[in-house]
Formats: C-alpha cells, structure tokens, sequence
C-alpha cells in the first residue's frame, strides 16, 4: 500500500515565526513531528511519501501515486485541511485524519474516511490490518494513553532536514497541572509518560545520523512534569551529547516551578538547553486562581525567572489575557511585567475556550460560547466567548499590549538585557558554518539596512560585540524573531475584529 501523510500549511502564527525563517536560511520552523512519528508505526512493506505544505506545495503527482492519504493537523491549520480534503476528495482517494483538530471537532469534518482520535500507537496495528483487508471503520479512538517506551523512532528520511529551522523530539507526554483552559490534560492526561534512557539516546543518534547538528525544540507539554524522570531524561542527554562533542543546542516547553530546582537548571545547561517556554499567562492572582494555574501563583514568578536566568537559560514568555477575573488594569500590568522581567521574547494571547476543556464546559453551561475554537490564531476571532469585561475594551487593550511590546525600542532593551546577563553555555557548541553565515548576511542586510528599525538593531550588534562572537551569535537569533513577532503584532493590532466561526450544531451538542 502507498501512503502519503500530508500536514496541512499553518497561517502565520506566534510559534511559526514565518518572517524569519527564511532569513535564517530555512522554509519552516519545525517539521510534522507526529505524522513522521505516525510513518514509522505502518507496515515495513508499505510504501510512504511526506508532504509538509509549509515547505512545498501538494501537487497532483503525489496524489495521484498514494492508495490513501493520512493528514495530521492542530485547529489552527484547519484552512488548509479542508483544501487538502477537497484536493483529495476530487481525486477519488482514502483518507485517514488523525490530531487535535479532529479530535475536536471530527463531527463537522466532511469528507474523511477514517478518523484517529487519540494518541495512534495502540490503535495503528488495526488500522493498518483493516486497511489492507478492506474493512476500515470510520473512527479508531485510543482508549486510554499509551506506553511511549513502545513509540517508534520518528522516519526523518522521509523530509529533507535543511528545510527546518530546528528539529523536534519528544521524551514525554501529559502534565500535571489542571488548567482551566488547556486541552493537554484531555489529549495526553495528566500523568506524564516519559521515554527511558535507551530510547532516549535512540533519538537523539537518529537525527545526528541524518547529519543534523543544529537547534533541537524538545517538544513535551510539560519538560518538567515529572520530576524524578526529567532528572533522568535529562541525564541520559548529558552522557549522549558529551560523547559526541556536544553537537546540538536545545529548548524546551516547561512550567514554572523547575526554578525550584537549581541542580536540574544546571544539569539542563550541561545537557545543552539554552532556552525554554514557560506559559506565564497573568500577572494578575486572581486570574491565576481562576485557571488553576496554581504552579505561577504559589510563588513570586519575577524571582522564579531570575533564578532561571542566572542559570544560563533565556526564558520565553506565554501570557494570556481575557480571563474573568481581568479588569482594565491587567494591561499595562502585563506590559510592565514583561519589561521588568526582562523577557525579550513574549507571545499575548486572547483567552480562548478550547473544547472538551473545563473553560468549554463552564462557559457552555453559562451560556456564554459564541463560536468555535479558531485553533490559536491570535487576534479577536479566537475570543469565542462572551467575556465579563467589555467585549471592545478587551479587544483594544489587547491590540494596545502586542503593538507596544514589540516597538522596536522596547523590544531591542529587552533583547539587550537579555544579553547582559549570562549568555547561554548551549552557544558556545552551535556550528557556523555555510548556513550560518548566510543567515548572518541576510540579516545584516534586511535587519541592519532596509528595516525601519535599523538603528536599534546595530547599537544591539555594537553591544553584542563588546562580549564576544557567541553573544553576537544570540543578539542575531533574537532579532530575527523579534522581527517576525513585530510585524505579526503589527498585523494583529491593525485587523478589524472577525466575529468568531460558528458553532456547528453537531459540535454544539457534545
């Protein structure tokens, strides 16, 4: 059987960082990492072809080899999936969807064969055996979380890697925490999985044997979820990396709480993190109550991101506004924060009710849904709901937030005071080599001659230059991303606001 796995194009998001990538020398930041997963859980007779629609475009050849097509896809990516459908669709093929999106809102997708609903390592094997004996059933869900010690080492033969800005991997699965408005707790549970040292070091040697030597995004809901393990996952990444001249710089996605943890900060230091995402969300407690984000609100998080910092990793910050408990002042506390927590890189969100949530659910026996989830896109259509301060004051101090913390003086002090303090060891392994220097150009040139904001970015450079070539290194990375999050944010602040896309009614019964 030929199988082709699609991933649809994403818009232009936060994490996408679509206007920098290409000054980096890359078509995307991070490639499908769960449809090349997917890939190596089918029969090792079948034939298998990727396409990712943030690299290149579907053409009819690809469909027209494939016996079945299988899409992986978050909400967010829902235009393109529905193309890819309709693409589909006209020429007569299978089609396999599986992903948050469709565990979702599989009820109001048209056009899909077969749905996986739920993590696919315990359901694939009669996929695949009903697949080729012609009996496919329209929905395969998991019934429980899997064991990751049995998932497969992701197939990155099947994409070209220089394509990427950075790889992905992932050790783990599953939080701990009980956010009102996170859906990690419904896809992945709340008892984090975590993959053992063998499979570890598996992974890791599978992508430096595919010649990668360059940023690795360890992509787990919480790195820090499980405690006793992370220590040792993060072990296990020591002992490979320091065998092997150290050949990758990584980040990772974690809650607040590893501050308390100075050995773990220096352990991930050793182990090559150079940065990490943590979901901030309000500087405001009694949002914080409200969402359950008990991990931020039992201690200072200004200190909890010093300490981070003064351990050698740069923080990046999620912050959400348009919680309940928000009031008129919450804005210019989230831009002070962000300032005075010296976070050169900080996405702001709209709340949004994602559904099977405890948010969904509260705010559907409220009555007070509006719409459907838009999957993340940051503007005021993602706002489904009816919020308790007023609707046009939320939505134009939001704008008011995400135009100022990227005007370039804010952001360029905020990128100098991140390369005042301890620069990252990670750095100091990166390679430079043709990539790099390509990446180094373009940006002297698009940042430091044809930018608005050109002035900012040399006294950065000039700054950078005085600690050394890895701080200037740095300095580079943190002005092309800033570059993307300005220009997203101006794009943000300057749309009319979209009402939100409707419920569908076999979603609205759930």
């Amino acid at each position: 059987m030929k199988v082709l796995l699609v991933y649809p194009r994403y818009p232009v998001t936060y994490m996408g960082f679509q206007y920098s990538v290409p000054l980096a020398g890359a078509k995307a930041s991070l490639p499908p990492l769960g449809l090349l997963t997917v890939a190596a859980m089918l029969p090792r007779a079948w034939e298998r072809r990727l396409v990712d629609l943030n690299v290149k475009p579907l053409d009819d050849s690809h469909l027209d080899w494939a016996d079945v097509v299988f899409i992986g896809a978050m909400t967010v990516q829902q235009e393109s999936v529905n193309e890819v459908i309709a693409r589909c669709r006209a020429k007569g093929k299978r089609i396999v969807a599986g992903g948050p999106h469709f565990y979702h809102y599989h009820a109001d997708v048209r056009g899909v064969d077969h749905f996986v609903l739920g993590e696919a390592e315990d359901v694939m094997a009669e996929l695949c055996a009903d697949l080729e004996a012609g009996r496919a059933k329209p929905i395969y869900r998991a019934s429980g979380f899997p064991d990751v010690t049995k998932t497969p080492v992701p197939e990155w033969n099947l994409i070209r890697l220089d394509d990427y800005d950075s790889m992905a991997l992932q050790f783990s699965r599953g939080c701990p925490f009980d956010c009102e408005f996170c859906d990690i707790i419904v896809l992945n549970g709340r008892k984090p999985r975590v993959k053992p040292r063998a499979q570890v070091h598996a992974e890791l040697q599978a992508l430096h044997d595919a010649g990668w030597r360059r940023n690795i995004f360890v992509a787990d809901d919480n790195f820090y979820g499980n405690k006793k393990r992370c220590r040792e996952l993060v072990e296990a990444i020591v002992e490979w990396r320091d065998a092997r001249k150290r050949p990758f710089v990584l980040a990772t996605q974690s809650s607040l709480n590893m501050a308390d943890d100075p050995a773990l900060l220096d352990l991930m230091v050793r182990a090559g993190f150079a940065a990490v995402f943590i979901g901030l969300e309000s500087v405001s407690p009694a949002s914080l109550a409200e969402c359950h984000k008990v991990q931020n609100l039992k201690r200072s998080m200004s200190r909890s991101l010093a300490t981070i910092h003064a351990h050698g990793l740069t923080v990046w910050g999620g912050f959400v506004i348009g919680f309940d408990s928000d009031t008129e002042t919450i804005f210019d506390a989230q831009m002070e924060f962000i300032e005075e927590s010296e976070i050169a890189l900080a996405t702001v969100s709209l709340l949004s009710a994602i559904p099977h949530t405890q948010l969904y659910d509260r705010l559907k026996a409220e009555g007070r849904l509006l719409g459907r989830f838009s999957g993340g896109i940051v503007d005021a259509s993602g706002l489904n709901f009816v919020p308790r301060m007023d609707r046009g004051k939320l939505v134009a101090g939001y704008k008011r937030v995400v135009g100022h913390i990227y005007e370039p003086e804010v952001f360029y002090r905020r990128a100098r005071a991140t390369i005042a303090r301890r620069i990252p060891p990670a750095l100091s392994s990166f390679p430079c080599g043709r990539r790099e220097l390509g990446a180094f150009f373009r940006t002297l040139w698009y940042l430091g001659v044809r930018d608005e904001a050109r002035r900012y970015f040399w006294k950065l450079i000039g700054f950078a230059a005085r600690k050394g070539p890895i701080a200037v290194g740095l300095a580079i990375t943190l002005s092309l991303m800033g570059y993307h999050l300005r220009r997203l944010s101006r794009e943000i602040a300057a749309r009319p606001e979209a009402a939100p896309a409707p419920l569908v009614q076999a979603h609205a019964a759930e």
